[in-house]
């Protein structure tokens, strides 16, 4: 049996819903329009394992009214606030060696596409790491 979710996978899970005005919103991902849920059906949502499948949950609500999609922005900043700093420290040490290894390299297409890799992740980083700092900030 899987084990449950632990309380940073949860936080990230209920990051799937937005209080409505008449309870709890559940939204797919950032494009799809929300479906009210019950707070017993969000609570049996994050008791799923991060990994587990949702398919059971999502028949159970599938057919229901929707409501309009939410702004993807906030919902985006609410995600980089919550992923652990370890990620982007992670993003940040992968993506400066891989621009290191394509700058002392030869200059060949594997090089060049360690260079553009790995300033791809080493933005990453610096986006999750001041969605982090944006959070601590406004708290």
């Amino acid at each position: 049996m899987a084990k449950p979710p632990s309380e940073e996978q949860r936080r990230i899970l209920a990051l799937s819903f937005e209080l409505g005005p008449d309870g709890n919103v559940y939204y797919r991902n950032a494009w799809s329009r929300g479906i009210p849920v019950s707070e017993a059906e969000r609570e049996a949502y994050l008791s799923i394992p991060a990994l587990g499948s949702r398919r059971l949950w999502l028949n159970a609500i599938a057919g229901r009214p929707s409501v309009p999609r939410r702004a993807y922005w906030p919902t985006a900043f609410k995600l980089l606030a919550a992923m652990p700093a370890r990620s982007g420290y992670t993003f940040l040490g992968f993506g400066s060696l891989a621009v290191y290894l394509g700058l002392h390299g030869d200059a060949g297409i594997l090089e060049i596409n360690a260079t553009l890799v790995g300033t791809m992740l080493f933005a990453i980083g610096l986006v999750v790491l001041s969605g982090r700092l944006r959070n601590a900030r406004k708290n």
